[in-house]
């Protein structure tokens, strides 16, 4: 596995290109980080605000919001769920139009990046799951979009940029409770990511246009770890440990539990439940 350099050259030319404000002097370095701060606070601010009234119109929250309010709101008059679905598209495009200073510095960092080529094909891949169409010409939307309400191309995104993600990560809201732990050079583009709670992956080297779910686990048995190829769907709760190499295109099932080779064009997965007891 490949260790952090604190003194590469991407990290010297990162740490030179955001910080050199804050070094100019003291009303540099107040401008700036209070600029980082308000654009922080806002960012985080509207994505509480959307979220809250997202879970408002969600009928499925009725039982909560009983707890919360002691009423029923999905069948009281004076909630109109119609009129908190329209405010929260407007929170949504306020968001759009307040935060284009934060988004020109995605763009900035985007275009910049060593890593653009994978980025295109991360945001290729989640496009296509998403059902909206990818060109050259709407590439860029679709990398401000994701990165705005998508919180595992968030996360996907500051592991991509490297050394920049030191100050990114103060510009957007939070990601999910995700881990990468893959050297950069080693991680294929195209990687799609269901839902990222809880998923750990920690592998030599992972192939292109890969999908994985939520509450997998890739990671070490010992000091040995996976090896993943092109095309490989992970399920739901998969563990992957040890030093095992998984071929290209390969299907692993929900909750499979994978300790040695798998070659290509193979489908995986773990028994069916038996009972076991009966009272």
């Amino acid at each position: 596995m490949q260790k952090y350099n604190k003194n590469s050259a991407e990290e010297q030319s990162v740490r030179s290109f955001f910080f050199l404000p804050l070094m100019a002097g003291s009303s540099w370095r107040l401008f700036s980080l209070i600029a980082v701060a308000v654009m922080s606070f806002i960012s985080n601010y509207f994505a509480m605000l959307e979220f809250v009234i997202t879970f408002v119109k969600n009928q499925s929250s009725n039982a909560c919001l009983v707890v919360f309010t002691g009423e029923d709101c999905l069948h009281n008059q004076k909630y109109n769920f119609n009129t908190m679905f329209k405010i929260a598209k407007i929170f949504k495009i306020l968001k759009l139009i307040i935060l284009v200073p934060v988004e020109l510095i995605w763009l900035l960092v985007y275009f910049t990046s060593s890593e653009k080529k994978k980025i295109d094909m991360d945001i290729e891949s989640f496009a296509s799951h998403q059902h909206r169409p990818c060109t050259e010409k709407t590439r860029w939307i679709l990398l401000i979009l994701n990165l705005m309400w998508v919180a595992e191309f968030r996360k996907l995104f500051l592991y991509r940029i490297g050394g920049a993600a030191v100050i990114m990560r103060y510009l957007m809201a939070r990601g999910t409770s995700m881990g990468f732990d893959v050297p950069r050079d080693k991680f294929g583009g195209g990687l799609y990511i269901q839902h990222g709670h809880g998923t750990v992956i920690s592998a030599r080297s992972v192939g292109e246009h890969c999908m994985i779910n939520q509450l997998v686990t890739i990671g070490y048995k010992g000091d040995n770890c996976p090896t993943i190829g092109n095309n490989v769907r992970i399920g739901t709760g998969a563990i992957i440990i040890g030093d095992a190499k998984i071929g290209d295109n390969v299907n692993i099932g929900a909750g499979a539990i994978v300790i040695h080779d798998v070659p290509d064009n193979c489908t995986v997965c773990c028994p069916e439940a038996t009972i076991v007891k009966r009272r």
